[in-house]
């Protein structure tokens, strides 16, 4: 009766199970814990101040979050314009504090947000973030930026004052966890009569801290379950089972 070599599937066994936690890294490397959660910072806007015109074309807050979020919307006040409807670009930016507070990286720009000619109101308008990712602890700011919108249109300079409105403040300042703030430019285009400059040499420059006020807004976002890795988990388990 002629033999046949048997396999050894023992000395294969430790292969399989490397093979098993491979595909399951593939699969899914990190399994939440917690679940997402749906918030809201509302900082209401009670009153109509800070103008916001050519010659102070961003208003801005800074804010910090206690925790890693995805901001989905940003919603942010101003007036109408009593003489000429125009509109803002809403920006979020990364902040500078250690060299003069200023904001730096854009993270985020919208499409131009309309504001019409009217009477004077307290009017929402509302950006859609896309589930950024905002770092807790971390400092950033929204911008209100008419700057970009007079580059591009480039009204007659003896009509640049039509185009000014003012903005959402919570008077009572009672937002603690970031500041309004504001860059006045005093250098003038002889031409334009628009700020010298580009949006990236005002960014550098540095702005300045309006303490009396906030302003007001809302953020939406839903905060982001700290993930815990599974492959260890299950090279335990397989080995276990072994």
């Amino acid at each position: 009766m002629l033999g046949f070599p048997q396999r050894q599937w023992g000395s294969r066994r430790p292969v399989a199970i490397r093979l098993h936690i491979f595909l399951a890294a593939l699969l899914c490397c990190s399994m939440p814990l917690g679940t997402v959660s749906a918030e809201t910072l509302t900082v209401p806007a009670n009153e109509l101040k800070s103008l916001f015109d050519h010659t102070m074309p961003y208003r801005g807050q800074t804010f910090i979050l206690p925790e890693t979020v995805r901001a989905d919307k940003l919603t942010v006040f101003i007036s109408p314009s009593i003489f000429q409807a125009f509109s803002f670009h809403l920006l979020l930016t990364e902040v500078d504090t250690a060299n003069g507070l200023h904001p730096t990286r854009v993270l985020f720009e919208s499409e131009p947000l309309d504001i019409p000619r009217g009477v004077s109101d307290i009017l929402p308008r509302t950006a859609d973030l896309g589930g950024i990712e905002l770092r807790g602890g971390q400092v950033y700011a929204f911008i209100l930026d008419i700057f970009v919108t007079l580059r591009e249109i480039r009204p007659d300079p003896a009509t640049l004052w039509h185009y000014a409105t003012l903005t959402g403040m919570n008077r009572e300042a009672a937002y603690a966890g970031g500041e309004h703030i504001s860059l006045q430019i005093d250098c003038e285009d002889p031409l334009t009569g628009l700020p010298c400059g580009s949006r990236e040499s005002h960014f550098a420059a540095s702005w300045t801290v309006e303490e009396a006020e906030d302003m007001g807004f809302i953020l939406e976002y839903n905060t982001v379950p700290f993930q815990i890795p599974i492959v260890p988990a299950l090279e335990l388990l397989l080995l276990k089972n072994n």
